[in-house]
């Protein structure tokens, strides 16, 4: 079954009633049914956001880019990222099947009919909505090897006492970013917030403090370039004296290998505090070809 998403509000009062509008009239005349989540306030909607921007694009779109490209011709990434990394979904109108999102535009005029998808739905109907391709069920791939990587406590299962952190971020001293602007950042933070997303992480950074308190403003001590080529590591497993850099893939492949000799280096350069760096990628299945190469490099692989 296939319904209208809406990501409330838009960033004009007028545009955002308006929607709310058209999709009132196509449930009316066409039985297309909508939901509204939002996500952000404003002087004027005052509704509690649900979810943050960065928190709809991490769940809902990212997760979805392959499925986006072949129904918009554009990833995720392009559709809601600006050049500067910032994430703008707010007025987003999308088509969700079975609670995954197949196809979106992110530049919902309502009152422009050669620019409106809403008014083309009212107009034409069911029609405009079944044309999109259908999404394979979307498989949170990373969601379920960080599960299985905390129930089997890996990697080094006989170690009780680790950290095991998400999307964290690399690659400041590669692109020129001194560690003291990103320290003289953290300490203007509210002491809690600091605590709870620093300290008590081992002084490491994860993608929601980058986004949230980092990024904006390291945009403007550097321009736009070099926090857009900050990448992300997708595990990190915290022990006293060293860490493991963890690549997470649906079958073990030639870009997990990359990524984590890559991450190794950026996470040594970053955090020289952590340790030694061990690597390793987990995924549900393997290759043997692949997993000799992996034992050459002594990439360790956990297949579940």
């Amino acid at each position: 079954m296939r319904i209208i998403r809406y990501y409330s509000p838009a960033y004009k009062k007028e545009e955002h009633e308006k929607i709310l509008e058209l999709l009132d009239e196509i449930r009316e005349t066409h039985g297309i049914e909508y939901e509204v989540i939002p996500v952000r306030k404003t002087d004027w909607y005052d509704e509690e956001p649900v979810m943050t921007e960065e928190e709809i694009y991490e769940k809902h779109l990212k997760p979805q880019t392959r499925i986006l490209k072949q129904n918009t011709g554009e990833t995720a990434a392009r559709l809601f990222k600006s050049r500067s990394g910032n994430i703008f979904v707010a007025g987003t109108v999308a088509v969700v099947e079975n609670g995954e999102v197949i196809w979106t535009n992110p530049f919902e005029n309502p009152f422009k009919e050669n620019e409106s998808f809403l008014l083309r739905v009212l107009n034409r109907g069911w029609s405009e909505i079944e044309k999109f391709k259908s999404g394979v069920a979307r498989k949170d791939v990373h969601n379920k090897l960080f599960s299985l990587l905390k129930e089997k406590n890996l990697p080094e299962p006989e170690v009780k006492d680790k950290v095991w952190l998400r999307e964290v971020v690399a690659g400041f001293t590669r692109t020129g970013i001194q560690k003291q602007h990103i320290e003289e950042i953290i300490e203007k933070l509210d002491p809690r917030v600091r605590e709870i997303y620093y300290n008590k992480m081992r002084r490491v950074i994860d993608q929601l403090l980058y986004r949230k308190f980092l990024q904006e403003e390291l945009s403007y001590m550097y321009g736009s370039f070099k926090p857009s080529l900050i990448k992300f590591v997708d595990f990190l497993v915290l022990f006293d004296d060293h860490c493991w850099v963890l690549e997470g893939k649906e079958k073990l492949n030639f870009e997990a290998i990359g990524q984590v000799l890559v991450y190794r280096e950026l996470i040594k350069e970053d955090y020289p505090y952590l340790g030694e760096v061990r690597m390793g990628v987990i995924c549900f299945e393997g290759d043997p070809i692949l997993e000799k190469t992996c034992k050459s490099l002594e990439i360790e692989v956990f297949i579940f």
